[in-house]
């Protein structure tokens, strides 16, 4: 996982311990994974201002969040893994992108 703020992560992981937080970072950790994996596929780790590319890249990053979500977490822990990833991910400006389009 690329992250931008590496101190972030290993904090969460040293503090988050219970069962649910754990889940909370398996989660972010595979989204983020398949997510870095799309980018690379698709040689966009930077983002584009064309509409049709951020149309793309959201549907791109909302298939990765269903299919990261192996244990079936709830949408309020997904959002926790949000706030994380915003936090310390270098496609962070692509995951607010993402969530400004899709919960708006």
């Amino acid at each position: 996982m690329r992250l931008l703020n590496p101190r972030y992560w290993k904090n969460c992981e040293e503090t988050m311990l219970r069962g649910y937080d754990r889940a909370i970072l398996r989660f972010a950790e595979r989204w983020a994974t398949l997510i870095e994996k799309v980018f690379d596929d698709l040689n966009q780790l930077k983002t584009c201002g064309d509409k049709e590319d951020r149309k793309l890249r959201n549907e791109l990053i909302s298939e990765a969040k269903k299919n990261a979500n192996t244990e079936n977490i709830s949408e309020d822990m997904i959002m926790e893994a949000i706030k994380i990833l915003i936090s310390c991910h270098v496609l962070k400006t692509n995951i607010i992108e993402w969530l400004d389009d899709c919960y708006s």
